[in-house]
Order: structure tokens, then sequence, then C-alpha cells
């Protein structure tokens, strides 16, 4: 039982990290957007 909630947690960390990354890129773009 443990390992498997171990392996969905390690996922969901995953996909918040990749979330994160994607919106940080599109936060920088839109912040050069504006500047230009």
């Amino acid at each position: 039982m443990g390992e498997i909630i171990d392996r969905s947690l390690s996922q969901i960390k995953i996909s918040i990290y990749r979330a994160r990354n994607k919106l940080k890129k599109l936060v920088k773009e839109n912040i050069s957007t504006l500047c230009y």
C-alpha cells in the first residue's frame, strides 16, 4: 500500500513542478512582450 501512495505522490510532485515551470515560462514571455 505505502509503495503505491509514494509513487502517486512523486507523480503529483513532478506534475506540479512541471506546471510551475510552464507558468514561469509563460509569465516571462508575457512580461517580455509587455516591456517591448
